[in-house]
């Protein structure tokens, strides 16, 4: 039986290394794949933020819009055509 030789310990050594690089590359591309879907989610999720505040403001100002009873009348009036008591409607036509 031979000794192990220092040419052996060296093909073993770099048949240890092999499968250990290649588990750091696998384990590097995924956490690179995990980032950017990661990244992408945020800026979609912002986007949506950005939207949702912009709906939030319309949706105050019509609140407050509607507290002022002389708007609540005229938006009673033209959307859905009612009339104060003793009031004739005239109705030209759809414009």
């Amino acid at each position: 039986m031979r000794p192990f030789g220092a040419r052996n310990r060296r093909s073993l050594l770099k048949w240890l290394f092999v499968p250990v690089i290649i588990w750091i590359v696998y384990q590097s591309l995924t956490g690179f794949w995990t980032i950017y879907r990661l990244r992408k989610e945020r800026n979609r999720l912002e986007r949506e933020i950005a939207e949702l505040t912009a709906r939030k403001i319309v949706l105050e100002r019509q609140k407050e819009m509607l507290k002022d009873p002389e708007k609540i009348e005229e938006i009673a009036r033209k959307r859905l055509g009612m009339r104060r008591k003793g009031e004739r409607i005239i109705w030209l036509g759809d414009n």
